[in-house]
């Protein structure tokens, strides 16, 4: 099960697209994976001694890992590749995303929450059994 937290942010990405309000649907879809990373960074490397890491670093962190089990390298350049095609420009300029723009985001967004979540949740069995992002009745 994927946190109320990032649920609450992905589900208004959806009704943001649905309701053609493209920017705040990325917006949204964003925060998610984000968040999502946060937990994903977490589960491999520890706390961060800096709250206020920004995805792009949390990437290349994730990169120099040293722990036995490693992130999955595609893992990281799926989420490289939205912080540096999606993110940075809708953060750093004044965009608006058209309609098709937003879906794809939201799409990938999707995937690399999911891909993240497995990937934690094989980490929660070995080391961290108090990770939230993906659980079920077996875990």
């Amino acid at each position: 099960m994927i946190p109320p937290f990032i649920l609450t942010e992905f589900r208004a990405a959806g009704r943001c697209l649905a309701f053609g309000l493209h920017s705040a649907s990325a917006f949204h879809a964003l925060r998610a994976t984000e968040k999502a990373l946060r937990i994903y960074y977490v589960a491999f490397l520890g706390e961060p001694k800096k709250e206020d890491l920004t995805m792009g670093l949390m990437v290349s962190h994730l990169k120099d890992c040293k722990a036995a089990t490693k992130p999955n390298e595609a893992t990281l350049r799926m989420i490289q590749d939205i912080t540096t095609f999606e993110r940075n420009p809708l953060t750093h300029k004044e965009l608006e995303l058209g309609e098709d723009d937003a879906a794809m985001l939201f799409s990938r967004a999707q995937g690399a929450i999911s891909i993240m979540a497995r990937e934690v949740l094989d980490r929660t069995d070995e080391l961290h059994p108090d990770l939230p992002l993906l659980s079920d009745g077996a875990h």
